[in-house]
């Protein structure tokens, strides 16, 4: 098992660190382009089957075009949006160690909310894109709920385990994007550190120091909300001080969407080093990302969102 699951971390940062290194090329070689298209799910007709290798690889693609600055966006946003359409009935493959993600979020619904993270990202890079995006993922959308609306319709375990995430996934990524220049799939899947490139004897190592080192479940800025938590917050302090050797919160490892060991990033400070109103408590990124820029002033980069597709979501909201 574990060699299956470090075979698996291998691949992800093997594809990544393609999807980067041809990001860095101006311009970047199409053949190459292609050949990351070639390791993403094959579209037979309009099904799709995502296996964990193929969910990679689609991540490492809109890896490539985000930090491209959307190189050869001709060629990739048509394919992306074809597998977004294809997602009511996409055929989700189970991890090769056939284990369950207990306490996890489901695949479907980590991989929806990734794509629909990169094609926002897009959208809001490209205005002559943000419409055909928009209607893309609010037409699918308003398939899975109707998927949803009529049960008895549908297999009953398929849609608890891979429609109803997916919907959820979708809803939680919609309306996100980044005001700086950095995407939010690359937060979500940041470069790799040298700590995080240690050998196993030293990660071992840093396990066993801090095994006893436990950290308060209460994000720092709700913390600061409580008058009454002076002494707790000293604690969390000194203790998330001493946990920053702990491997699980101190590399920065790509994790795959679907995956046993998913990340959460916190994002609780602005650009100018400043921190956020601690009534804005959710700003995690794999959550709800960041606070919005129109509470937070930075709004230079502003998302605009016809009226009719407006309507639409709140339609089936």
């Amino acid at each position: 098992m574990a060699g299956k699951a470090a075979g698996r971390g291998f691949y992800l940062n093997t594809v990544l660190s393609l999807a980067r290194s041809l990001a860095a090329q101006k311009p970047a070689p199409i053949e190459k382009v292609e050949k990351l298209l070639c390791m993403s799910p094959v579209d037979f007709h309009g099904n799709f089957q995502l296996d964990e290798r193929r969910r990679d690889a689609v991540i490492a693609l809109g890896i490539f075009l985000t930090e491209s600055n959307l190189q050869h966006k001709e060629t990739v946003v048509p394919y992306l949006l074809r597998l977004l359409k294809g997602l009511p009935k996409v055929q989700w493959i189970e991890d090769s160690s056939g284990r369950k993600h207990r306490g996890k979020l489901p695949i479907a619904e980590n991989f929806s909310f990734c794509l629909v993270t990169l094609l926002f990202d897009v959208a809001q890079k490209d205005s002559t894109l943000t419409g055909q995006i928009l209607k893309a993922i609010l037409d699918v959308m308003e398939v899975l709920l109707g998927m949803c609306l009529a049960p008895q319709t549908q297999d009953k375990e398929n849609m608890c385990r891979c429609t109803v995430p997916c919907l959820i996934g979708m809803a939680r990524a919609f309306g996100r994007y980044s005001y700086m220049d950095e995407s939010l799939l690359s937060k979500l899947f940041p470069k790799i550190t040298a700590q995080s490139l240690k050998a196993p004897s030293e990660m071992d190592g840093l396990r066993r120091r801090s095994f006893n080192d436990f950290r308060s479940i209460l994000p720092s800025s709700l913390l600061t909300v409580c008058q009454s938590c002076d002494s707790l917050r000293q604690k969390t302090s000194s203790v998330t001080n001493v946990s920053q050797g702990s491997p699980e919160r101190s590399t920065a490892v790509p994790c795959s969407p679907g995956g046993n060991n998913m990340q959460y990033f916190e994002g609780s400070y602005l650009p100018d080093g400043g921190a956020l109103d601690p009534h804005y408590y959710f700003s995690t990124i794999s959550s709800s990302f960041s606070v919005s820029p129109l509470f937070t002033g930075y709004s230079t980069k502003e998302f605009h969102i016809p009226l009719e597709n407006l309507r639409q979501l709140l339609q089936m909201l």
